[in-house]
């Protein structure tokens, strides 16, 4: 495998986001290569102040008139070092975008050997949605009566506007408690796993998705 890296690691994910630090700074340095190369394109360009070929055109034109000018010898050796910077900058990210694409393949890599792993912690993951959606549901209760107090308050001041003769104010219904769960249970049914049904153990599916066999319809006595 590119660079030597050992795909079984013991902390798979410590491997990885090492892998990511590392990648991360290759992005850094090539934001600034990139940016290098604007520079020097910038100098080899046909306009703008930075223009080699507009600032020789200025000088030779100061220079008709006999008139203090820029260098020419300055300018010429601008030009030289941005067509240098280019070709610098251009090999330099090539290298980068290589580098990229090794470390990319090491991450595609260490996933594929330690599926086992990810699988447990993907399993875990998806046991603690259950967790969080118990919790969600259960703050409905509140959300509604939460709601009928505030509703309850605007129904004072409806009231009070009428008794003052204004204009009443719209008045948007509330949605019942049954409704509000029903809704919820109906869109966080099925849970982020595969097949959207969760094996009784972490072992169950650990052994599937870390063996090259096809994903089961249902799990036995899930």
């Amino acid at each position: 495998m590119a660079r030597g890296a050992t795909v079984r690691a013991k902390d798979p994910d410590q491997a990885i986001e090492a892998l990511e630090k590392e990648r991360s700074g290759l992005e850094e340095k090539r934001a600034a290569a990139s940016r290098a190369l604007a520079e020097a394109r910038e100098v080899l360009g046909t306009d703008g102040a930075r223009s080699a070929a507009n600032r020789q055109r200025v000088a030779l034109q100061a220079a008709a008139r006999g008139r203090q000018h820029e260098l020419l010898e300055v300018i010429a050796k601008d030009a030289a070092d941005a067509h240098a910077a280019v070709a610098s900058c251009n090999a330099h990210l090539q290298a980068l975008d290589g580098a990229s694409r090794e470390i990319a393949a090491e991450i595609t890599v260490i996933r594929a050997e330690n599926l086992a792993y990810f699988a447990a912690d993907a399993y875990r993951d998806t046991l603690a949605t259950l967790e969080t959606r118990a919790k969600a549901r259960a703050a409905i209760d509140e959300h509604y009566q939460a709601c009928r107090r505030a509703d309850g308050k605007w129904s004072h001041i409806r009231s009070s506007r009428r008794h003052l003769g204004w204009p009443d104010l719209p008045r948007n219904a509330i949605t019942d408690l049954g409704s509000m769960k029903g809704t919820f249970d109906t869109v966080t049914a099925v849970p982020p796993v595969p097949g959207g049904r969760l094996p009784e153990t972490e072992k169950q599916i650990v052994d599937v998705v870390a063996a090259s066999v096809e994903f089961p319809a249902r799990w036995g006595g899930a």
